[in-house]
């Protein structure tokens, strides 16, 4: 039975625009790949339609299944599909955990369908079913702009190790959007502003400390207003040795980065007295 490792994602920085016409805000992202995984498991089947199983998957249309749906309309072929998901990448935590599972879903079913989608065709099924969801299938970390779907290497020389600590609740990634629409307000000519110069300051960022201090996310303001907690783990991260700490995506998961695997797991250790949900990881090779 095919598998595959999905993994999460941490965003290094964050910038938000305002809000298009269409209804998306542009960003511009710094994301990167992380040894923290769903795994997915894949038998076709003869029997037409979608199945999945497994703990921990939300409720409504799943995005594995929508990848599936999608990528048969694409191809014009019937997709019969059984998918057994293991979940560890938390639900609705700024992870993007779902749009990882998509991604692993559309490489293995259009390998197993013999579907001949070229990258790029591949791509177009993914940005339908989520913004995220091209990401996972390049290589390495990327800078992501537009609504996301723009993506481009992004040269990352800094060595870390990092911890996860997911807070026990889920934030919606539409309730923390608007609450940013309403207290932040940002203009288009700020938000170009943010994205050049963090443009330029990532090419220079040779080291852990330079990397550090382009930690930023725009949605973090709203994020704490919804769930305060995140602010104290962010605390909590920097007084055990890390060096800068930041929220995830949309929240609440919050992140920080270490110097080592060795600092790095010691402070998980620490944490993991108060917090049940931490993890000590590195990002995948570049």
């Amino acid at each position: 039975m095919p598998e595959a490792l999905a993994p999460a994602k941490i965003n290094l920085f964050l910038h938000v625009g305002p809000l298009r016409p269409d209804g998306y805000h542009p960003i511009c992202s710094l994301m990167e790949k992380v040894t923290l995984y769903d795994r997915i498991f894949l038998k076709v089947s003869g029997r037409p339609g979608v199945r999945i199983e497994g703990s921990g998957i939300p409720p409504g249309e799943n995005t594995v299944a929508k990848a599936a749906r999608l990528l048969g309309a694409a191809t014009g072929k019937k997709i019969g599909a059984d998918f057994r998901l293991d979940k560890q990448i938390p639900v609705a935590a700024g992870l993007a955990g779902g749009s990882s599972d998509a991604a692993a879903a559309l490489k293995m079913l259009a390998s197993e369908l013999a579907a001949g989608m070229s990258p790029a065709r591949l791509a177009e099924v993914a940005r339908r079913v989520g913004a995220d969801v091209p990401f996972f299938l390049e290589p390495g970390p990327q800078l992501a702009e537009g609504a996301g779907e723009r993506l481009a290497p992004a040269g990352i020389t800094a060595d870390y190790a990092a911890v996860i600590v997911a807070p026990p609740a889920e934030l919606s990634t539409a309730d923390v959007y608007r609450l940013y629409d309403r207290m932040c307000r940002p203009g288009i000519r700020a938000f170009a502003e943010s994205c050049r110069r963090d443009r330029a300051a990532l090419r220079a960022a040779a080291d852990l400390g330079s990397l550090a201090r382009l930690l930023h996310n725009d949605l973090e303001p709203p994020a704490m207003h919804l769930y305060p907690g995140i602010a104290a783990i962010k605390r909590e991260l920097v007084g055990l040795g890390a060096a800068g700490a930041l929220m995830s995506g949309s929240g609440p998961s919050v992140f920080g980065l270490f110097a080592s695997k060795k600092q790095a797991a010691e402070a998980a250790a620490s944490l993991l007295r108060d917090h049940p949900r931490v993890w000590t990881v590195q990002p995948l090779p570049r």
